[in-house]
C-alpha cells in the first residue's frame, strides 16, 4: 500500500481511483487534479508500482510476444521529443497501440504534467521549459491549464525544496470530473 505514489491504495483491497496514477493519465478525460500533479513524477501513460510489489506478480515472467515488446523507441524517447510530436505524428507512432486510448489532447496533457516534473536544473533542464512555452497558445484549454501549471511549477521547483506530502486524502485531491527528463511509457504501449 505505501508504494503507491498518490495513495491510491487506501486498504486492503481498496483502491481509490480518483488517486490513481493508471486512472488519472489513461481512463480521466479532463483536468488532472493540481495536489496529485507533482506525485505523477515522468509518468505519461499508467503507473503499475502496485504491480512491481503484487505478491502474484513474482510468479510472472516476460512475455515472449512481439506484442508485449516496447515500440517505436517509445520506452527511451525524451519527453520533450513526445510532446512535440503534432497530432499526425501521435497517430503515426501510436498506431496499434494501447497509447491510443488517452487520445492526442490527453497525451499532451499527460507529457505538460511530466516535463512540469523534470528537475529545473536537469540537462536538458531550459529545453523543457522552451518545449512548454511553446505550447501555451494550444487551442485546448486542458493542455493549455497544464502547461500553465507545469512551468510555474517548474518555477517553484526551482526554489529552495519545501516538503511535499506523499499522501494526499481525497478532499484535498479534489473529486475528478469530466469536464474540464526520460519518458515513463509502458514496455508494450
Amino acid at each position: 500500500m505505501k508504494v503507491c505514489p498518490t495513495g491510491a491504495i487506501v486498504a486492503p483491497y481498496r483502491l481509490d481511483a480518483r488517486r490513481c496514477i493508471a486512472y488519472l493519465t489513461i481512463e480521466h478525460k479532463g483536468p488532472i487534479p493540481k495536489a496529485l500533479r507533482p506525485l505523477l513524477g515522468n509518468r505519461v501513460f499508467g503507473c503499475d508500482d502496485c504491480q512491481m510489489v503484487c505478491p502474484w506478480n513474482r510468479y510472472a515472467g516476460r512475455a515472449a510476444l512481439p506484442d508485449f515488446e516496447a515500440r517505436r523507441g517509445l520506452d527511451a524517447a525524451s519527453l520533450v521529443r513526445l510532446f512535440s510530436w503534432d497530432e499526425a505524428q501521435y497517430l503515426r507512432n501510436t498506431e496499434g497501440s494501447a497509447l491510443r486510448r488517452v487520445g492526442y489532447e490527453g497525451w499532451l496533457r499527460n507529457l505538460a504534467v511530466a516535463l512540469g516534473n523534470a528537475p529545473p536544473d536537469a540537462e536538458d533542464g531550459a529545453e523543457c521549459g522552451r518545449a512548454l512555452e511553446r505550447r501555451l497558445g494550444y487551442p485546448s484549454e486542458l493542455v493549455r491549464e497544464h502547461v500553465r501549471w507545469a512551468l510555474a511549477h517548474r518555477r517553484d521547483s526551482a526554489r529552495p525544496a519545501v516538503a511535499q506530502p506523499r499522501h494526499i486524502d481525497a478532499a484535498s485531491a479534489g473529486a475528478c470530473t469530466e469536464g474540464g527528463g526520460e519518458s515513463s511509457v509502458a514496455p508494450g504501449a
